[in-house]
């Protein structure tokens, strides 16, 4: 398995961090000292990388899909304007050319390259007989205008131009042609700056980028100049935050909306012993399970319920104690095929709904799933007991050395904290809890 170096600095609260993600990685620190902004950057940095290319190919159809609807404006416009255009060949016009296709069928590139031709002559037949059987006023003119407008680089060129349908089709096809070769050179290249601006786009990513971000996976770097190279051997990174209800009425946030897909769908897979193995543990901790069933509405739609072992409770998972969903999520990404050598998971302060015994369960079922199916976590807690039980049991289940503390402290800098690498040496960690115990004697009694 591949070990990844991640590193920001001088970001937010965050003046310096230097974090390895081997197996399991824990960040201890209080709140404020930019936990949450080191994981959500992790995550922006592995699921861009991975996605660059379907992005890259969604910009792309966006502006195939952008064209063809404009041109389908102008083509009804020509129709109504022109009456020797029969009815019937009209509406085989708009039946055939939807600008839709391109998102309501699995199209490949070779596709839509030939369904944008097939679109531009039948467009250009259209012009034709629009330029032979209208006379000029205003609303032929401002038809020219518009097309002109649209693809005629030429500022000196006649407005007339542009209604030769040989003229018009030439143009739309090079301009297709300029298009694709773009997006087979930015596939190829993979530019940062592309790179960055669908992180912001697909992330609702609003502050600024940092100046000082890298991932190394086998110490080789991820961002290099102005390009972003692939991940081998990690897939997705998944972000869970405060354990909220994972039904359609949950936060609008992306890593929910994300972790909402991925505990309601399942790739059509077996599961492996092992799994099949943890899947039992949560059921045994919980007493049941989650699962999509069908309501009893008019449309019988799929939704997300726990089911307790006995039949008794059959409840929407929204409505289930919060530390209930700690484990429920676990429980999907597991079942549906989610977590595994090839994924992150990224966890923020889970422990916030646990019981003390139930933080002992998590941690041990988290050592559990990178020992057996090889699972890459970071954790973000300030918690003593899930700091202590993650070191206990990944010592007892031989995974201690692919596990990683760390601990923010204050820098020189006001507001802002340095991650110090700890190993596996948990001592710095409980020192700074011991704070609280010394603020309860100061401001209670001594017989604690």
């Amino acid at each position: 398995m591949s070990i990844y170096r991640y590193t920001l600095s001088d970001y937010h609260a965050v003046k310096e961090a230097d974090i390895t993600i081997d197996g399991i990685t824990v960040l201890a620190g209080e709140n404020g000292c930019g936990k949450s902004t080191l994981s959500r950057w992790l995550y922006y940095l592995v699921n861009g990388a991975q996605r660059f290319e379907e992005l890259r190919i969604k910009k792309f159809y966006n502006d195939i899909e952008s064209i063809m609807h404009r041109y389908v404006a102008v083509a009804r416009e020509i129709r109504f304007y022109t009456p020797n255009i029969s009815q019937s060949q009209s509406d085989e016009f708009f039946s055939k050319f939807n600008p839709h296709t391109i998102y309501t069928t699995d199209m490949s590139l070779q596709q839509i390259q030939a369904l944008f031709e097939k679109f531009i002559r039948s467009v250009g037949n259209l012009i034709k007989d629009f330029a032979d059987n209208t006379k000029i006023d205003n609303k032929r003119d401002r038809i020219i205008r518009y097309l002109n407008s649209s693809f005629c680089d030429d500022e000196n060129a006649d407005d007339n131009s542009i209604l030769s349908a040989d003229n018009y089709i030439e143009r739309n096809l090079e301009w297709f042609r300029q298009k694709m070769g773009k997006l087979y050179a930015d596939l190829e290249r993979r530019p940062f700056v592309q790179f960055i601006n669908y992180i912001r786009k697909e992330y609702d990513v609003k502050d600024e980028i940092p100046s000082l971000l890298h991932l190394r996976e086998d110490d080789v770097e991820l961002i290099e100049e102005d390009r972003v190279s692939s991940l081998f051997n990690l897939r997705r990174a998944i972000y869970v935050d405060t354990p909220m209800a994972l039904t359609n009425d949950s936060a609008k946030n992306v890593f929910w909306n994300e972790l909402r897909k991925f505990v309601t769908t399942a790739p059509n897979r077996d599961l492996e012993m092992s799994e099949k193995k943890l899947l039992r543990r949560i059921t045994n901790i919980l007493h049941g399970e989650a699962k999509m069933v069908k309501d009893d509405s008019l449309f019988g739609e799929d939704e997300l319920r726990f089911v307790s072992n006995d039949g008794r409770v059959n409840i929407e998972v929204e409505k289930v104690a919060t530390g209930f969903k700690t484990f429920i999520y676990l429980q999907r990404l597991l079942e549906n095929g989610y977590l595994g050598s090839d994924s992150l998971l990224l966890i923020d302060e889970p422990e916030a709904h646990l019981h003390p015994q139930w933080i002992v369960e998590y941690a041990r079922l988290l050592v559990f799933l990178n020992k057996e199916l090889g699972q890459k976590i970071m954790l973000a807690t300030h918690n003593p007991d899930m700091v202590a039980a993650i070191r206990s049991i990944a010592e007892k289940e031989q995974v201690l050395d692919k596990t990683n503390f760390y601990i923010a402290e204050p820098s020189e800098q006001p507001n802002t904290y340095c991650y110090k690498a700890l190993g596996t040496d948990i001592s710095e960690i409980f020192t700074s809890f011991n704070i609280a115990l010394d603020r309860i004697q100061a401001y209670g009694t001594d017989s604690l």
